[in-house]
């Protein structure tokens, strides 16, 4: 029998049980065969490696404290887990401090690097833009983009917003900073990165603009059509569901919410 100290450790970290349970339980499912395929093959330079498993049970805490166990107590320094953002977040801390590794399966939504993770998984780069080209393609530029609350689809709406709510005006680097993230120091290169994300996301070319008009080293301004909306209107106009591609129905009960 191969000796503890003769294996190599590495966590497992995936949940079978909770709200993630059938999604994770897929992903530990694959990890664990894949670990009996390179113990049968002979391991990794002659030493087997050995699982050390926990359930977080899709609690983002659970994830935290598991990590932790794993990098301290358990001897492990490297961990495959993990599904959503939230948790790998919630864990990273942990990693950086102990300088572990984890290994990222799934999508995820960019804006994010630490030398102690590897994002294995599809950045938006890599499928929400091609979606985006296609759906514009086909339904035209007036289409409604839904996002969960979180940071990334959050944040580049804001600045959709403002550009689109200030059409025909010169909106400085500092207007859209002040407006967008008030009361918070934020370099400059991030209004450029959602810039870039709106821009991409529209099929809009900088150097012959249809939507958004970079005046060099003072600011932006929307200079797309607005179907006729005035400023006091925007607010109030319905969507237009006859363009809106997928969940009509769903759409439709949250607006009458």
């Amino acid at each position: 029998m191969t000796q503890a100290n003769d294996t190599w450790p590495v966590g497992i970290l995936f949940s079978r049980s909770g709200i993630v349970k059938i999604t994770e339980s897929e992903h530990f499912r694959g990890t664990a065969l894949a670990i009996e395929e390179i113990n049968t093959a002979g391991g990794v330079l002659g030493r087997e490696i050995a699982p050390v498993c926990y359930d977080p049970m899709s609690n983002v805490s659970e994830y935290r404290r598991l990590a932790d166990k794993l990098l301290t107590e358990d001897g492990v320094s490297i961990i495959f887990g993990c599904m959503t953002s939230v948790c790998r977040k919630a864990i990273l801390a942990a990693l950086e401090r102990r300088n572990g590794l984890l290994w990222y399966p799934a999508n995820y939504e960019g804006f994010e690097y630490s030398p102690n993770i590897i994002y294995t998984g599809a950045a938006p780069n890599q499928h929400t833009l091609q979606l985006g080209r296609f759906l514009i393609e086909k339904y035209g530029n007036d289409i409604a983009l839904v996002g969960t609350d979180y940071i990334f689809p959050r944040e580049t709406n804001r600045v959709l917003r403002y550009l689109v709510e200030n059409t025909g005006r010169l909106v400085t680097h500092d207007d859209l900073l002040t407006a967008v993230w008030r009361d918070v120091h934020v370099q400059p290169e991030v209004l450029k990165t959602h810039i870039l994300a709106i821009r991409t996301a529209l099929g809009d070319d900088s150097g012959n603009p249809t939507f958004i008009e970079t005046q060099r080293g003072r600011g932006y301004r929307f200079i797309g059509q607005m179907a006729g909306l005035t400023p006091e209107a925007k607010s109030e106009a319905p969507l237009d569901l006859g363009v809106f591609a997928g969940r009509v129905e769903p759409m439709r009960e949250l607006l009458a919410a």
